[in-house]
């Protein structure tokens, strides 16, 4: 039976390419998450109920 041989220097390159993949999914994904929340899409007026760290419990105000 002849199998096939891979190469180390093949494999701990492509651990080394698929590690740098995920450091940088990580930074992004840090990025995102600690970074400013932009919400602001629509002009419905509202009070701010309860705030606690990034979260808003809103109460929108009824028209008129």
């Amino acid at each position: 039976m002849d199998q096939q041989k891979i190469s180390l220097d093949l494999i701990l390159a492509n651990i080394a390419a698929e590690a740098e993949k995920a450091q940088d999914t990580a930074t992004k994904a840090s990025e995102v998450l600690l970074g400013p929340l932009e919400t602001a899409m629509a002009t419905t007026p509202y009070d701010v109920v309860y705030e606690e760290d990034r979260v808003k419990l809103k109460h929108y105000r009824t028209p008129g």
